[in-house]
């Protein structure tokens, strides 16, 4: 496949998919991005190329690239009493940003385990969640209190203002 490096490069040949390395590369057009709309696609692709295909499909085995001997793809029949995986997000992250994209997993329903020795905002989130399910718990003042922690976060974030 062909890509487009910038405006002033000439086009050069770019291997989208790696099967040796199990990887893919995936081109987003536009220059600059809100950040949710950068987490939503990233939790969407995450989510599609997690998601293994239904019990009907059969699944392809392609053989790596580079090897001397070609041999025929291999199709493999589903086996109708697997147990499929449940996509699972960690969150780790350390920037008001990636709120953005916790948000965009849990919108898509997907479980998210927050990690809480990763970052102060994960202690934090961890935190807010503990005063949450407290028997103590009120709405308001939780609130005012979780604002303040993830201002004090980053005080010049891009999320100040928004949400």
């Amino acid at each position: 496949m062909r890509c487009v490096i910038n405006e002033h490069q000439t086009y050069r040949r770019v291997s989208m998919v790696d099967t040796q390395c199990k990887t893919m590369l995936i081109l987003w057009m536009e220059q600059l991005l809100p950040h949710q709309k950068m987490a939503l696609f990233k939790t969407l692709v995450t989510l599609k190329l997690s998601t293994p295909p239904s019990g009907k499909t059969l699944l392809i085995g392609v053989p790596q690239s580079g090897t001397i001997l070609s041999s025929q793809p291999v199709l493999l029949s589903p086996n109708e009493h697997e147990n499929l995986p449940v996509p699972v997000a960690l969150f780790c992250g350390n920037e008001l940003s990636s709120l953005a994209e916790l948000r965009a997993h849990l919108q898509c329903g997907i479980p998210v385990i927050v990690l809480q020795d990763g970052s102060e905002l994960c202690a934090i989130l961890n935190s807010s969640w503990l005063l949450y399910r407290s028997s103590a718990f009120h709405f308001e003042s939780w609130l005012e209190w979780l604002d303040s922690k993830l201002r004090s976060l980053a005080p010049n974030s891009l999320l100040h203002g928004n949400e």
